[in-house]
């Protein structure tokens, strides 16, 4: 982390200049200048650990679930309404696109979340922040090189659906707009793609116009569907009247859906259980499955296997709290994480039994062996130009575009709670990786 220049309110504000204009948190503070450089051999150990994630995923469909994608969707504990849509749409890989979360601990290197669906993707908040740093650069500098994000994800727009000749909408549910301002990576994304040449706008999925000639936003044609929206919840007959339409559209060819809803369902974080569990495939792969994947359960009342012994999931977990982490299923942005260190066993105890309740019904969670991030220095700085440097944990964010590492966006912990929790909801800085010259 040497070569970048140090702050000054005036060069802050000369960063940041795109993302005041988005009212972007980092802003005005937690702005990484000095990002960190690593080694094109060690963003390749990122790359081959999220490879081999998708590789077993590939593996249990043809192996033990017989190529049906239904089946291996049951093991991932789709919802009845996701299945309607799992088989109505294009074959598309499960690295379309993605963006695992996988942390560097103790020397491995392992995939904690597959985020294996187009929401995740966060690919412009990457390359904005990389526009910010640059400015702490001097010109004559060539220590490192910055990845573009986009470029990797308009490759993969271009082999989806070829060249295109109306726009690109990023939509989501009515909804969104009803609880609060919508989110300002729809629009920061939206000027990305426009900033690359793609004609774009954000919208709400019902403000699309649905016909059999296609689908237009204000009189405009719409090329692809850019798909931030998620599955409805069960009872939300107008939203599957809309996705009905949609897919009835999008088989006939005239409108693209960038990403479907296979990935969605059956890489979500039931599939880590999956993969972690999986019998009915090669050894070899098994072997380093183990390596990349953490132990990981759905909770229910159940016997199973951990470092090669039989025990009984749920008093076992409770006894062993120290050494897990709960997540629910569907959740994101780490809401409904609870870290089993940090919470009292009471607590603990309260949790599990949630998580019990929930796999009873349409919201299984999973108890997943807990791994440390290694800790790593990081600088960053405010609209005063006022300096933190600390040593702290991370997670990196490893854009995957068509099997792919085209970018890497690492989230380091600076809240004040001591949380290994990296999310939106429990403060950090983002900083793209740069690559070493």
């Amino acid at each position: 982390m040497t070569g970048f220049v140090a702050p000054t309110v005036e060069r802050f504000r000369d960063a940041t200049a795109e993302l005041r204009e988005l009212s972007a948190p980092y802003a005005k503070e937690r702005l990484i200048f000095q990002p960190p450089i690593e080694s094109a051999e060690r963003v390749s150990r990122l790359e081959q650990a999220c490879q081999t994630v998708f590789e077993g995923l590939d593996a249990v469909l043809r192996e033990v679930c017989d190529g049906d994608v239904l089946r291996m969707a049951g093991l991932c504990r789709a919802t009845p309404p996701e299945l309607r849509f799992l088989t109505r749409q294009p074959h598309q890989n499960w690295s379309t696109v993605a963006r695992p979360d996988v942390i560097s601990s103790g020397g491995r290197t392992v995939v904690i979340e597959i985020n294996g669906d187009s929401p995740a993707g966060l690919f412009g908040l990457h390359d904005i922040i990389t526009r910010a740093q640059t400015a702490f650069l001097p010109p004559s500098a060539s220590l490192a090189r910055p990845a573009v994000a986009m470029h990797g994800l308009l490759s993969g727009l271009t082999k989806s659906f070829g060249e295109f000749d109306g726009m690109v909408a990023i939509c989501y549910w009515r909804h969104e707009q009803a609880v609060g301002p919508v989110d300002w990576q729809y629009e920061l994304f939206a000027r990305e793609l426009r900033r690359h040449g793609i004609p774009s706008v954000h919208c709400a999925l019902e403000d699309l116009e649905l016909s059999d000639d296609g689908v237009r936003h204000e009189g405009r044609e719409v090329s692809v569907i850019y798909r931030y929206f998620e599955s409805p919840e069960p009872g939300a007959a107008d939203e599957f009247a809309v996705l009905d339409t949609l897919f009835r559209i999008a088989e006939s060819g005239r409108v693209g859906l960038f990403t479907g809803y296979r990935a969605e369902v059956l890489a979500s974080k039931a599939a880590l259980a999956v993969l972690s569990a999986a019998t009915g495939i090669a050894p070899s792969l098994r072997a380093r499955l183990a390596e990349h994947v953490p132990w990981t359960r759905i909770i229910e009342p159940r016997r199973t296997i951990y470092d090669g012994r039989e025990v009984d999931l749920l008093p076992w977990a409770e006894r062993e709290k120290d050494r897990l982490i709960v997540k629910p299923v569907r959740g994101h942005a780490g809401k409904g994480v609870t870290v089993g260190r940090e919470v009292s066993p009471e607590a603990w105890a309260e949790v599990l039994a949630t998580g019990v309740r929930g796999g009873a019904g349409d919201h299984p969670y999973i108890v997943q062996e807990l791994f440390e991030p290694d800790p790593l220095p990081v600088a960053f700085t405010d609209e005063h130009a006022d300096v933190t440097s600390t040593v702290t944990p991370s997670v990196n964010g490893v854009f995957i575009v068509e099997n792919t590492a085209v970018a890497v966006l690492r989230r380091y912990a600076v809240n004040n709670t001591g949380t290994i929790n990296i999310n939106p909801f429990s403060g950090y800085a983002p900083s793209p990786v740069w690559i070493a010259s």
